[in-house]
């Protein structure tokens, strides 16, 4: 579940703001799930779900979205929630995960799944390291990665020859890699065995890179709003042009028109009178 808000005037820490808070149904693998379920993609979420009223609502998002559940597994803890505070411009100022129900997605539970019966599956950092190693082994159809937050990047190095595509943020990038920018960045990614790389530069666009080409993207233009899942709606559309067997760049491009899709609903949930 989110918890995001948004101020109405300048951000300043330490200080209670007048805004906006909305609670509305979220998690990265929810967020990615939504976007493709959006666009008429079948889509099956497998993920967690605690034994309390988010859950119920979790589910009851989820059913009205025509997004699967098949694969998901109940846990006796609390639902997971990200809590997220942004700015006046709409960009995240401080955020908190408590993901701590993800570690029910065990390797066995992973080994729940068909292995090669989907166009492609989008897997997210979220997981624990060895359930992604699991799931990378295990499932025979094209892997696309989030890598979620710095703080969870990482967990993907062992996995990285057997992805498809990643998508990090430019901070995720630098992290899994220890370079200073995105075209250092992709290069080592792809000599890590990466086949397919896009790095989201926020305002400023998305690098992309396989070994045949590179390119950078600019963005177009935001609303004003919060940018919280922007960066899972682009997953979202990167990998249903991977199922589709698109290249590179349009692969990109259909990112980036989900992510101003997201935008737009963002900007209009918050920012409307």
């Amino acid at each position: 579940m989110d918890v995001l808000a948004m101020p109405e005037a300048e951000f300043t820490f330490g200080d209670s703001l007048v805004g906006k808070v909305r609670l509305s149904p979220g998690g990265v693998g929810r967020n990615m799930a939504e976007q493709l379920a959006r666009h008429g993609i079948p889509v099956e979420l497998m993920t967690v779900f605690g034994q309390d009223d988010f859950a119920k609502s979790l589910r009851q998002s989820c059913k009205e979205l025509n997004i699967g559940l098949q694969y998901a597994i109940s846990s006796p803890q609390n639902s997971c929630v990200y809590l997220a505070v942004h700015d006046a411009q709409g960009d995240m100022a401080i955020a908190i995960n408590d993901m701590a129900a993800m570690a029910s997605l065990s390797i066995p539970a992973i080994k729940i799944l068909p292995n090669n019966e989907f166009a492609a599956c989008l897997i997210d950092a979220n997981l624990p390291d060895e359930s992604l190693v699991a799931a990378a082994k295990y499932l025979q159809m094209p892997l696309v990665a989030d890598p979620v937050s710095g703080s969870k990047a990482k967990r993907l190095l062992p996995i990285l020859p057997l992805l498809k595509a990643v998508k990090p943020n430019l901070t995720e990038a630098q992290l899994l890699t220890g370079r200073n920018n995105e075209v250092e960045a992709a290069t080592d990614l792809l000599t890590m065995g990466v086949q397919q790389v896009y790095i989201s530069l926020g305002k400023n666009g998305l690098y992309c890179a396989d070994q045949k080409e590179r390119f950078h993207l600019p963005a177009n233009p935001a609303p004003k709003g919060p940018s919280t899942g922007a960066g899972d709606a682009m997953s979202a559309g990167i990998v249903k042009a991977i199922a589709q067997n698109k290249n590179l760049r349009d692969c990109a491009l259909q990112g980036m028109k989900f992510a101003d899709e997201h935008l737009s609903r963002m900007a209009a949930l918050y920012c409307s009178n």
